[in-house]
């Protein structure tokens, strides 16, 4: 098999990043990672920001292609608040799962979010990217998706971006143990629990 090194530089390049931070590595430590030289890589790539523009690039194809294969529910708001409407305590369970896992086990995914969990504290960008893919964003998409679900008398707590919050904190909770060595087995059961406790006590029958 031919070897794709546009894409083995990205990894290299990601792998660097998660460990040593953006600005602890160079180009030439990504192109030793890779095993060319430096003027190879940049027949490829014109700098390191640019390799870092296109892992922004792969992170996004990445994530529809998961959201997809997780069967989260697709398309405009109002059509993806119609999906939930009816969706089943254990369709969710499935959901959550799957996005779960996607941050924390996925090779490109969990390096990606290790590596912002870093450089929020360094740069403004990186900051930004935190807030846009893990906090902020997130809590935003939810609290337009309980708004319109709250409008559809779906739930008892007409308060939106508290079931937002209610909803996601103890997530990302449990990404920072998993991260931490929790086992598996714990964490299914307990993200299962959550998604459980959040449909019983906020979701009208």
């Amino acid at each position: 098999m031919k070897r794709n090194t546009k894409e083995d530089i990205l990894i290299a390049a990601l792998n660097l990043f998660a460990e040593k931070g953006f600005d602890g590595v160079s180009v030439r430590d990504i192109a030793e990672e890779v095993g060319i030289r430096q003027s190879s890589l940049y027949k490829h790539y014109e700098s390191k920001q640019d390799i870092f523009d296109n892992i922004l690039i792969r992170m996004e194809e990445q994530y529809q292609r998961m959201t997809l294969e997780v069967r989260a529910p697709q398309g405009a708001m109002q059509d993806v608040a119609k999906a939930y409407e009816i969706i089943t305590t254990e369709e969710l369970k499935e959901i959550a799962r799957g996005m779960f896992f996607y941050w924390t086990e996925s090779d490109y995914a969990s390096r990606f979010r290790k590596m912002l969990l870093v450089e929020q504290y360094k740069s403004e960008e990186k900051s930004r990217l935190y807030h846009e893919y893990l906090t902020d964003g997130p809590l935003k998409f939810m609290a337009e998706l309980f708004r319109l679900l709250v409008e559809r008398e779906c739930f008892i707590q007409e308060d939106w971006e508290f079931l937002a919050l209610e909803f996601y904190s103890p997530i990302i909770f449990l990404m920072a143990r998993y991260d931490s060595g929790a086992e598996r087995e714990v964490i299914i059961r307990q993200l299962d629990q959550h998604i459980e406790h959040f449909a019983a006590h906020y979701r009208k029958d």
